[in-house]
């Protein structure tokens, strides 16, 4: 099969499911609905973003509070490093360790 027949199978799925909608719920419960599962899914992905951005909080605090002083500038690079790497920032390698912590915070507000 190919994409398009796909991509039909999907929209015969949606018309049954509204056609099912409209005979359970009625025209009117209908566009409402529709409306509390889009709230539903934006605070989903909210949430999503929220603990995203608490996990690497926590990991940075955590990783800092660890480090000793005579080996915390190896350390946090190699930490900055990682978690680079992990966001999908690739060219780190020649930034400074302010600019690679600058590229990670503005990514995680992103929400990756």
């Amino acid at each position: 099969m190919y994409l398009s027949d796909y991509r039909m199978a999907y929209e015969n799925v949606i018309l049954i499911l509204v056609a099912v909608g409209l005979i359970f719920f009625g025209s009117k419960k209908l566009p409402e609905l529709f409306k509390s599962l889009g709230r539903a899914q934006v605070e989903y992905e909210k949430a999503k973003i929220e603990s995203k951005n608490e996990l690497t909080r926590t990991e940075l605090t955590k990783n800092q509070s660890q480090l000793s002083p005579e080996n915390e500038n190896n350390l946090s690079r190699e930490k900055l490093d990682e978690m680079a790497s992990k966001l999908g920032i690739d060219e780190n390698s020649s930034i400074s360790d302010i600019e690679l912590k600058q590229k990670i915070l503005e990514r995680i507000r992103q929400g990756t």
